[in-house]
């Protein structure tokens, strides 16, 4: 077992924990891909729509899996949580390093996917 499974089968009961934001949007069952492709459009403005840009292409070209093992521990914001941290962010655009917003970002990939395979299989 490799160091970062061992980490990963640690954070598991966390990961459970994290889940709760998710289930409070039930409104809307894709609420951090519609963040994402408010980013995308621009709503946040020109840093953080640069910035998702290229983590896209960056994680598309790495065929990065979501959720990465190493932020399993990490908290999900609820949904507009999320928009806030987003919105607080977007004069300076979100530190690379930020487990939150790592967090957030593999959130929205994995919606944004989820709901792109829905789409296509109707």
């Amino acid at each position: 077992m490799t160091q970062v499974q061992k980490q990963a089968s640690k954070q598991k009961p966390a990961k459970q924990a994290s889940a709760k934001p998710a289930k409070q949007a039930s409104a809307n069952p894709y609420a951090y891909a519609s963040i994402l492709a408010d980013a995308l459009a621009g709503k946040f403005g020109g840093f953080i729509q640069r910035f998702y840009v290229s983590a896209i292409a960056y994680h598309t070209k790495q065929q990065t899996t979501f959720p990465r093992g190493r932020i399993l521990a990490v908290q999900l914001l609820a949904p507009a949580d999320a928009r806030a941290f987003i919105e607080k962010h977007a004069q300076t655009s979100i530190p690379p390093g930020s487990h939150t917003g790592q967090k957030i970002f593999d959130h929205m990939m994995i919606e944004a996917r989820e709901q792109a395979s829905k789409q296509a299989s109707k």
